[in-house]
């Protein structure tokens, strides 16, 4: 992903809220569909359905463009609305097939855990990520599920890698005591 300067994603999405502007619009959608796909694959793991996900997040966007609110930035808004959209598609599709693998978490048991479905991981896992502060649940979905490095994290986000890890930190920390309740599956 190129590097934008703010005030030039500032300037596209003023023109996009306030005359409908579809040439700043597409701009919009070069700069961020890559990063925006990658975000959904990890959740959908199907090209696919991937990219029609992707298509709808851009029409949510297009009709919810004079909803965005600069206080955070375009790309975090995008990126909720990414995920949103993917998990919606696997919950009315229940068409999951995403496995997911929590060793990141100290202690898990994976063979006490065995009487849950792989669904139902997952929707605890995304549960969990729901209930994290913004930040640390942006941090946790690029390191996690993009497999991004702190470095490269830190260069999207505008954030430093201290603060980078601790955000990652904090957020494995509250995930671990969430499934911990709702799985009952820690020693």
């Amino acid at each position: 992903m190129q590097d934008y300067s703010k005030e030039q994603e500032e300037i596209l999405i003023q023109a996009i809220q306030l005359n409908a502007n579809q040439k700043a619009f597409e701009e919009l959608m070069k700069r961020h569909s890559n990063l925006l796909f990658q975000i959904i694959h990890r959740i959908v793991q199907e090209r696919e359905e991937s990219m029609d996900i992707l298509q709808n997040v851009w029409i949510k966007i297009w009709e919810k463009r004079k909803s965005f609110l600069k206080d955070s930035s375009f790309y975090t808004w995008a990126y909720r609305i990414a995920k949103n959209e993917s998990l919606n598609f696997l919950n009315s599709a229940r068409n999951r097939k995403n496995k997911v693998d929590i060793s990141f978490i100290k202690g898990s048991q994976q063979t006490s855990i065995s009487s849950y479905t792989q669904d139902e991981i997952q929707n605890h896992l995304f549960k969990a990520m729901d209930l994290l502060p913004e930040k640390q649940g942006l941090v946790f979905q690029l390191k996690y599920f993009e497999e991004k490095k702190y470095s490269e994290i830190a260069v999207l986000l505008k954030l430093n890698e201290g603060t980078l890890k601790a955000h990652y930190f904090h957020a494995v920390k509250k995930i671990e005591d969430y499934l911990k309740n709702q799985l009952n599956y820690f020693e």
